[in-house]
């Protein structure tokens, strides 16, 4: 992606795994090197009584799968309700 142009993003809104992947990668894909990524509500579960649980409606597995997937291009700086990383600056890796 040719263009960085921020420094900070706050990703708050879709609950599905999918979304919130979807979301990580447009931010990140923006985000400058030593920029910083929050994700909110990573604890949240889907609740309803008549249904069930919904794994796939849950911030943390599409959460954790961008961090899977983009480890060691990130520094994790928080995880709890909230989860914060900073992109490295990877330029220079072989």
């Amino acid at each position: 992606f040719p263009v960085t142009i921020l420094v900070f993003a706050y990703i708050d809104g879709g609950k599905e795994a999918h979304a919130v992947m979807e979301f990580s990668v447009l931010a990140w894909l923006l985000l400058k090197p030593g920029g910083v990524l929050i994700w909110d509500d990573y604890r949240w579960e889907w609740k309803d009584e008549t249904v069930g649980p919904k794994p796939l409606h849950a911030p943390a597995l599409g959460i954790d799968n961008f961090l899977s997937t983009y480890a060691g291009f990130l520094e994790e700086l928080h995880r709890g309700w909230q989860v914060a990383i900073r992109k490295l600056d990877t330029s220079n890796k072989a």
